[in-house]
């Protein structure tokens, strides 16, 4: 079990029974033709996708993760290896801030949040690219790919 992260393309709120039908447990959309999902807050972490009704549903134009997912404890080394390569201190100015003092396991980031995010991934491309390891790279251009995605009136979402 790992964690597993999408970056959603140009999201718009679309609402259960005019917009579309769910099931009889009202937890899946019926038609899976629509890039349809529901978006949920990370518990303590609202900020980071103020733009978000929490619980609502929303429909994508396109959507990329990564083909596998993280283990819970690589991707806690893989923050602490992105907090060391960007000089992270804490602060909410720092680069990478967003994704640093965030749920390591649920909830969405939003475009705003993302689009700062995109500025620090590209800032830090050439120094990831020779910084650590080669996982520790992949993993970042994963994070660099969902994050430019949710840049785009979208979102990123940890589940």
């Amino acid at each position: 079990m790992g964690l597993e992260f999408s970056g959603l393309k140009n999201i718009r709120q679309v609402h259960p029974g005019i917009d579309f039908e769910l099931d009889e447990d009202e937890f899946e959309p019926v038609d899976f033709s629509r890039n349809i999902t529901q978006l949920r807050h990370a518990s303590g972490f609202a900020d980071r996708a103020p733009e978000i009704i929490d619980g609502a549903w929303y429909e994508y134009d396109d959507c990329w993760a990564p083909d596998g997912q993280i283990g819970y404890s690589n991707y806690s080394q893989w923050r602490s290896e992105l907090a060391d390569l960007s000089g992270y201190t804490g602060s909410e100015t720092d680069p990478f801030h967003e994704l640093l003092q965030f749920s390591d396991c649920e909830g969405t980031i939003g475009a705003a949040a993302a689009g700062r995010l995109l500025k620090a991934f590209v800032h830090f491309e050439h120094k990831a690219r020779i910084f650590q390891s080669t996982s520790f790279y992949r993993r970042y251009t994963w994070f660099h790919q969902v994050i430019e995605f949710a840049a785009q009136n979208g979102a990123v979402v940890f589940h």
